[in-house]
């Protein structure tokens, strides 16, 4: 299975939409202040931002039954779901909805 974590944001979220059907705009940027991650889509009219913006990630998390827990000995979330398969996948970090949506790709690319 590839190594998500080692992605960065943009790319998750470029992975994301592609998978649901959305074309991304030439793979433009889009600024939130100090973070360009999310992904422009409709001729750059809206933007999709799985791994900050919980309007476009809970869905999937509801969807696919992917759960989402704060660890307090590492001081980390922690996102877990089940494969087809019932495979387990995991993913930890520092913010909650990266980890999902990293979780989300493993599901995916074990069907």
């Amino acid at each position: 299975m590839k190594d998500y974590s080692e992605m960065s944001d943009f790319e998750v979220n470029n992975s994301i939409a592609v998978l649901v059907g959305i074309t991304p705009d030439e793979e433009q940027y889009h600024s939130y202040g100090d973070r360009s991650d999310g992904v422009l889509y409709e001729k750059g009219e809206k933007i999709v931002d799985y791994c900050h913006d919980p309007r476009d990630m809970w869905p999937l998390i509801v969807e696919n039954k992917i759960d989402i827990c704060f660890i307090d000995s590492s001081n980390s979330w922690a996102s877990f779901g089940l494969t087809k398969n019932k495979l387990l996948v995991d993913s930890s970090g520092d913010n909650p909805l990266r980890a999902a949506a990293i979780v989300y790709l493993m599901i995916k690319d074990a069907e």
